[in-house]
């Protein structure tokens, strides 16, 4: 049985949506990023972590077309300790073709190893292990 997900925010650069059946927050990105659209749209994947109480997310950045790894500091420093005090205990990643967004999340992965993390290629393989965890 396949749950309907729940869009709850979006815009040009981001989506956020949550899936009810297995407590997922899937926000996925496309094009090209700056600190104020990854910022916002970090935001908005906190607001709805807080929302539905949600200790999982998935990061899908296979649209994203170069870095933000500038921006790590901030998610590692101010943005994570905020999601995981709003509950969130793991992160899926899925990597993108770009070398620079693969640096990006690596970047990110070695600033912030208090949590549970994973990169995978697809959704389906993101979701089985969120699925194993549990």
């Amino acid at each position: 049985m396949t749950s309907e997900l729940v869009l709850y925010y979006q815009d040009d650069f981001c989506m956020v949506e949550y899936d009810p059946s297995s407590k997922i927050v899937i926000t996925t990105r496309n094009g090209y990023p700056n600190d104020e659209k990854l910022k916002k749209s970090l935001n908005q994947s906190l607001a709805c972590i807080q929302e539905f109480k949600c200790p999982n997310i998935i990061s899908d950045t296979r649209k994203v077309k170069g870095t933000w790894t500038a921006s790590n500091e901030w998610i590692a420093n101010i943005w994570f300790p905020k999601a995981i005090q709003a509950g969130l205990k793991n992160i899926a990643f899925i990597y993108p073709p770009d070398i620079f967004e693969q640096f990006a999340i690596q970047d990110l992965i070695k600033k912030t190893p208090h949590y549970t993390s994973q990169i995978f290629k697809d959704l389906p393989e993101a979701k089985l292990w969120f699925k194993s965890l549990n």
